[in-house]
């Protein structure tokens, strides 16, 4: 897993993927041809000092390592933004939000692939 790191990359996530919207975390997807997944991880200065948006990165990036493997797509760009109630709700909250966005946007993909199709 890479990291992303260029403010590009974060603008082509959110301008040509998808993305998902949880209680606890946003959740975008694009798709790309080099292989491998990269992640990235976002928390704007509306949730607080940096204090509180270090430990917003911090707990996404926890959990992203925990639910990623089974239920990432490969060859894809995701980029986990944090919310208000990201640094206050329980973690298995967050987990769950996680998985359950990144199920959603593997949905979206196949439904996506399968219109295509036809």
């Amino acid at each position: 897993m890479k990291t992303l790191k260029s403010r590009s990359d974060f603008v082509r996530a959110s301008r040509s993927g998808q993305k998902c919207i949880k209680k606890s975390v946003v959740v975008q997807r694009r798709v790309h041809q080099h292989g491998g997944v990269r992640v990235g991880f976002t928390a704007t200065k509306k949730l607080g000092g940096a204090v509180v948006r270090n430990r917003v990165k911090r707990r996404l990036r926890s959990a992203f390592r925990e639910v990623f493997k089974p239920v990432a797509g490969e060859s894809c760009d995701y980029v986990l933004i944090g919310r208000a109630q990201t640094s206050g709700c329980r973690y298995a909250s967050l987990l769950d939000d996680v998985k359950s966005a990144l199920i959603n946007l593997r949905q979206l993909q196949a439904r996506n692939a399968r219109g295509k199709k036809r």
